[in-house]
């Protein structure tokens, strides 16, 4: 028992080979940082932060054709806009929102690996929606916030798609022609109620609600955030995948942290707060694909940062706190929801 256990921790601090995304990693930076900047200048950084959600559509970006790439940020645009939408008209009805929040998850999963789609698949949808319930209950605010949120990310859309104005650029990916087809013939497939992806659709959907009912009764500083921390550890393909990401989303936390409480000691405002923002999300894409519990590491003071401009409550041990017990608890059910369906299946 301890050896697999031990070689399960050596599995979840393994760092990856493979090239560094540079330009990715640049370009993700200055797509997080627009918006605030943009907010900065028009004397509203808040409404800058807000804009700044919808910037994380630019991390769905992959190396694929151009005509394919625009469908699919157009797709992810609009998804993270409704979910921020309907996440603020929902937001006064707690277990509603815990019912939404995993069919949008659920349905999200399932057409990212229905079709194939490469990217974050659910999260940020999620991330969108969760978040609404951590902002002050307006109703009236829904077309303001996603109109936000759809500003950000045609912003990302842009600048995801500024390579097609280049034609070597353009030219390097072909789509075959068989491409529509089969991805016709495998979401047809997906649909049957025995298939993996319909199965761990609904296994992600479910395990949302109950992190959510759980986040909601209960009096947290930060309940989006266990509904966060749970959907990011559920990424994981299998029983152990799921625990690698938790371990590593867990001690990524815990040192984020303590580099969060050195960064807001210093009481951060204006373009410090832009230029912090542009530099954790480099850091968070350049090496999330080494190793996801490094990106962490820059993932929590980026969130705390913008908590705090956000809300103004400058007090690092009521966020820090609130963020290692809500990663804690968000991490626990992710695993306990992937374990009990990995059971059931055997």
């Amino acid at each position: 028992m301890q050896s697999k256990f031990m070689r399960l921790m050596k599995q979840t601090l393994e760092i990856k080979t493979g090239p560094l995304p540079w330009t990715k990693a640049i370009s993700a930076g200055i797509c997080c940082a627009l918006p605030p900047f943009l907010g900065l200048l028009l004397g509203n950084i808040q409404y800058g932060l807000l804009a700044g959600i919808g910037s994380f559509s630019y991390l769905y970006v992959v190396n694929e054709p151009y005509a394919q790439r625009a469908k699919k940020l157009l797709f992810v645009v609009l998804g993270m806009t409704f979910s921020v939408g309907i996440g603020t008209i929902f937001a006064p009805f707690p277990f509603v929102s815990a019912l939404l929040v995993g069919v949008i998850g659920g349905i999200a999963t399932f057409i990212f690996a229905a079709l194939n789609i490469r990217g974050p698949a659910a999260i940020f949808f999620v991330l969108g929606f969760a978040m609404t319930t951590g902002m002050p209950i307006d109703q009236a605010l829904a077309p303001v916030r996603s109109g936000l949120v759809f500003l950000g990310g045609i912003l990302s859309w842009l600048i995801g798609m500024a390579g097609w104005l280049i034609p070597q650029v353009r030219q390097k990916y072909v789509i075959k022609g068989t491409f529509k087809q089969a991805r016709k013939h495998v979401f047809k497939d997906a649909l049957h109620k025995n298939s993996v992806v319909f199965l761990n659709s609904v296994r992600y959907g479910l395990t949302l609600i109950v992190a959510a009912v759980i986040a909601y009764s209960f009096e947290f500083d930060r309940p989006y955030w266990i509904i966060i921390s749970c959907a990011a550890v559920m990424l994981g393909s299998t029983a152990t995948a799921t625990f690698h990401r938790a371990m590593q989303r867990t001690i990524g936390t815990l040192i984020g942290i303590l580099a969060a409480t050195v960064i807001l000691s210093f009481y951060p405002e204006g373009i410090a707060v832009v230029i912090l923002i542009m530099l954790m999300t480099f850091f968070t894409e350049l090496f999330i694909v080494k190793n996801y519990g490094i990106a962490v590491m820059f993932i929590t003071p980026n969130a705390l940062l913008m908590a705090e401009s956000t809300t103004h409550i400058h007090y690092v041990r009521y966020f820090a706190e609130a963020r290692i017990t809500d990663t804690l608890i968000g991490c626990a059910i992710g695993i306990a929801g992937t374990l009990l369906v990995a059971n059931r299946a055997k």
